[in-house]
């Protein structure tokens, strides 16, 4: 019986053709080139991907630093003008002193020109 029971399994198991064995190798062989050269590509854009967005934040992180340092220059540039303003104010009080003297010399002569 157990020689039987082998036999009966032996007979089970289909002859594989070799050529057909070949054939599913040779496109596997392909299938996998075909996967290699598509891992590749997607690699090298993947890496052009992250170069370009290494360079875009560069570029983010300069235009900010620019930015900042355009402030700060806008910001020393107002303080400056805000302290020659102040100093014109301060300069300009003789001159109102002088006013006031010229508008009495001025209603002194009005007044003198009406006694004529």
């Amino acid at each position: 019986m157990g020689e039987e029971g082998s036999q009966k399994q032996h007979s089970k198991v289909p002859d594989i053709d070799p050529a057909a064995l070949s054939d599913i190798e040779k496109e596997a062989c392909l299938i996998a080139k075909e996967f290699y050269k598509l891992n590749k590509n997607i690699q090298v854009s993947l890496n052009q991907i992250s170069a370009a967005s290494v360079c875009n934040m560069q570029t983010c992180q300069e235009t900010i630093e620019q930015t900042c340092d355009s402030i700060e220059k806008c910001v020393a540039e107002e303080s400056e003008l805000r302290k020659k303003a102040a100093d014109l104010s301060r300069s300009m009080e003789p001159i109102y002193k002088l006013q006031s003297k010229i508008n009495t010399i001025k209603a002194l002569v009005i007044n003198l020109d009406s006694q004529i």
